[in-house]
């Protein structure tokens, strides 16, 4: 009797025991497809996002390198704007020696363009040409000499002033040469004829 009641127990517990394998081999067949699919998806993306970063990455060091680039060009031009500056700086010194010295140079030559032209006044106011002087008012006293060698009839004459030639001192008529006179305060100097006459 108790044999009996036990077989249909085991047949049963048997039963439940297939039928959860077989449920279970269902459901295994069932997740197992789609567990792979969602893994494979999962990789993908994964691979997706590391090509992403790999790019980011190589985009940065380009623009690194750019910038790198850039930043060396721009410390040679500031160099290069530097040593410019500093040729310019030297070449302006150098024109404005240059200028101080031109402008001393012509300082120096209107000086004695000065000095010439007072010279030349001095000898010019000096000189005695014809008619009728007077030493010490006219012309100065000293030596005197005619410029040129005379070319005709020359007539000088030394008298005492006032006298309007009636007190001659000295006198002489010639016909060339070079004559020679030395004149005083108080005399009258008449020259006909013999050019001009410069200090001697």
């Amino acid at each position: 009797m108790l044999l009996r009641w036990r077989i249909p127990a085991i047949a049963a517990a048997v039963g439940l025991a297939i039928g959860a394998a077989v449920a279970g081999g269902i459901a295994e067949g069932v997740t197992i497809p789609k567990w792979k699919s969602e893994t494979a998806s999962l990789a993908s993306a994964r691979d997706d996002e590391a090509a992403r970063v790999d790019g980011l990455i190589d985009e940065r060091d380009r623009l690194k390198s750019q910038l790198a680039t850039a930043e060396d060009r721009a410390t040679q031009a500031e160099e290069a704007a530097v040593q410019d500056r500093a040729a310019l700086d030297a070449r302006s010194a150098q024109l404005d020696v240059r200028a101080s010295e031109v402008e001393a140079a012509e300082k120096a030559v209107a000086e004695r363009e000065a000095a010439v032209t007072k010279t030349e006044e001095t000898v010019e106011a000096s000189k005695i040409r014809e008619g009728t002087w007077t030493v010490g008012r006219d012309i100065k006293p000293g030596g005197y000499v005619v410029e040129s060698p005379v070319e005709g009839a020359c007539y000088w004459e030394i008298a005492r002033s006032g006298s309007n030639g009636d007190a001659i001192i000295q006198n002489d008529f010639i016909m060339g040469g070079r004559p020679s006179v030395t004149l005083k305060e108080g005399q009258d100097f008449t020259t006909q004829g013999c050019g001009t006459w410069v200090p001697a």
